[in-house]
């Protein structure tokens, strides 16, 4: 019996050898194991997978308009658009339930900014409440990082109501915690690359109209559509400042517009 284990003993140390090569020479599944370990290079697996199940996620585009805001969905806006506060809403590309946990944070979050200061928090500050967030779950064992990229839009009020009832903006956010101001537009998700650089020049166009918001959401949808593969029907919005309102923004949903309902997101425009 010795001598067999004698036989069998070199057969076993190059078998555990050829174990350990293995798993050194795969960098990559050795360094996504742990969120917060760095690779060589510098990355973090977990914040990367993040990223692709976000650009993974159906289509959704932001257009700022010194009137308002337009937004575009792929398919339905179900799971994809949350109200946070009065006059922020979240629009996310990825994973619904993690898009979930993360407007679930941004409402305790503005309900908390209430309560310290005794006011609604500025667009901006919600946005760097998301990319906090995010980057916090980079940063902590035991989870993982967001699988989706977030737009964080909305109204902020100004102080001369009498020139202007609000100023829109839009902000992106990612899965490494990254904050952006978004001064034109963006786009997440599917395609989010040529889309963008087709909505460029459309919203360069219409912002010189100040009336034109139906009409910029009228292009946008029209050239999202030319460019999906999948099923084409959208849901369009449109944010706009308007007193007497909740978070003093009117918000309208044009809801299943394919290439034959267009038609009806002019419908009582100005221009």
């Amino acid at each position: 019996m010795g001598g067999i284990l004698l036989l069998l003993l070199p057969a076993l140390c190059l078998a555990a050898h050829s174990r350990r090569r293995i798993v050194v020479t795969r960098d990559r599944e050795v360094y996504d194991r742990v969120i917060t370990q760095f690779s060589p290079e510098g990355r973090l697996s977990q914040v990367e997978y993040g990223m692709e199940a976000s650009r993974r996620g159906s289509t959704i585009a932001a257009a700022t308009h010194s009137a308002g805001i337009c937004l575009i969905v792929h398919k339905s806006s179900f799971g994809k658009i949350h109200r946070i506060d009065h006059h922020v809403w979240l629009l996310t590309a990825g994973l619904s339930g993690d898009a979930r946990v993360l407007a679930e944070h941004l409402r305790q979050a503005c309900q908390s900014h209430r309560g310290a200061y005794g006011e609604a928090p500025t667009i901006e500050e919600v946005a760097r409440m998301a990319g906090e967030f995010q980057h916090l779950l980079t940063r902590s064992r035991g989870i993982r990082p967001l699988g989706c990229t977030a737009l964080v839009v909305g109204i902020d009020p100004v102080s001369d109501e009498q020139t202007q009832l609000g100023l829109p903006r839009v902000f992106q956010t990612d899965p490494g915690g990254i904050v952006e101001e978004c001064s034109s537009h963006c786009v997440a998700g599917k395609g989010y690359d040529a889309i963008a650089k087709d909505l460029a020049p459309i919203v360069a166009g219409v912002a010189k109209n100040p009336n034109s918001l139906s009409r910029l959401a009228f292009n946008m949808a029209q050239s999202v559509l030319g460019k999906l593969d999948e099923t084409k029907v959208l849901d369009v919005w449109t944010i706009e400042p308007k007193r007497g309102k909740r978070g003093g923004l009117l918000a309208t949903c044009y809801q299943k517009v394919d290439k034959d309902t267009l038609s009806t997101i002019l419908d009582g425009a100005d221009d």
